[in-house]
């Protein structure tokens, strides 16, 4: 589980850092730098998972209750899948999320630092739903990450 968090941690943190913290936002370059950080945790993280899901191929799945219902009989649970074929695709999201990070600071150069550092936080909050996607453990958490995906990716354009 906590491999798990770790994957999910990377982007969380950058952009939470970067919609709090004004200054960091608006001086882009660093801003880009600690979204890189970010997913490259995840990356360093994801490919561990990987690693340690091939020594021993069992589903890992951890959850816990986040939102009991009235008469205690059960509720909304929030948790992790990690199997087959979630394992190897934290991976590559992950590298895919890099990669985009990495090449557009060139290819964004010219933009200036306010808007280079408000894209590589919409960057950051995409990469996160894109591997909380991945993760989830059930279809309402599905359902959420896909929104945020879908929210990640109206910022970015």
């Amino acid at each position: 589980m906590t491999l798990a968090l770790l994957i999910l941690a990377g982007p969380l943190v950058a952009f939470v850092l970067m919609a709090i913290l004004a200054p960091l936002r608006r001086s882009g370059r660093p801003a880009a730098y600690l979204s890189i950080l970010g997913i490259g945790v995840s990356l360093t993280a994801a490919l561990t998972q990987l690693l340690r899901f091939m020594a021993s191929p069992t589903p890992y799945s951890a959850d816990f209750l986040w939102a009991p219902l009235a008469g205690g009989s059960g509720g909304i649970r929030f948790g992790f899948l990690i199997d087959g074929l979630s394992a190897p695709m934290l991976v590559i999201v992950c590298l895919v999320a890099l990669l985009v990070q990495i090449y557009s600071l060139g290819y964004m150069h010219d933009e200036k630092p306010a808007a280079l550092g408000r894209y590589y936080a919409f960057q950051s909050l995409f990469a996160f739903a894109m591997l909380g996607l991945v993760l989830s453990h059930n279809t309402l958490q599905t359902y959420v990450f896909w929104e945020l995906v879908g929210l990640g990716s109206y910022l970015l354009i």
